[in-house]
């Protein structure tokens, strides 16, 4: 009685930690998702290509730019922002390296980092190879220019809106 008392108090005490498990690895949206969620919220899509914990520059990127407010504040409000990592000593889930690999393919991305802004439709935009100097001003200029591309189908607006 004793020893089925102990493992029901731990898969007790184990049960919310293995929720919590169960949604993070859930957490990674698949790419048709981020394309519904841009296209829904009318963001562009910006694929973060990364070598997380071996590639040098993925790695100043981040802590210059990507994690400061100013970009988090202008990606909030304009990216969907999905990150294609490719760690080599970080384990992702099999159907996170599907999608990455996919997205590296389609977008023939070979160095890192490169971030590449897409339409809503999953047209591509513009693309950035290497490291962005200048902070998150710089990067953020870069990605404005993709802000007055048409979407798709938009070259003839509704009547109502020509001028």
């Amino acid at each position: 009685m004793t020893f089925k008392r102990s493992i029901l108090s731990l898969l007790l005490f184990l049960a919310p930690f293995s929720q919590s498990f169960a949604a993070a690895a859930g957490a990674e949206p698949s790419f048709d998702e981020v394309l519904a969620k841009a296209a829904a919220e009318h963001k562009r899509v910006l694929i973060d290509f990364s070598g997380s914990d071996w590639c040098y520059w993925c790695q100043v990127m981040e802590k210059d730019v990507l994690t400061k407010d100013e970009f988090k504040a202008y990606a909030d409000k304009n990216l969907v922002v999905l990150v294609a990592d490719f760690p080599s000593r970080t384990q992702l889930s099999r159907e996170v390296q599907e999608r990455n690999y996919f997205l590296k393919n389609k977008y023939r991305v070979n160095g890192f980092p490169t971030f590449v802004v897409l339409a809503p439709d999953g047209r591509e935009l513009d693309r950035v190879v290497g490291y962005v100097r200048g902070g998150p001003q710089a990067f953020i200029e870069i990605l404005r220019k993709t802000e007055n591309i048409p979407a798709q189908g938009a070259e003839n607006p509704p009547a109502a809106e020509k001028k």
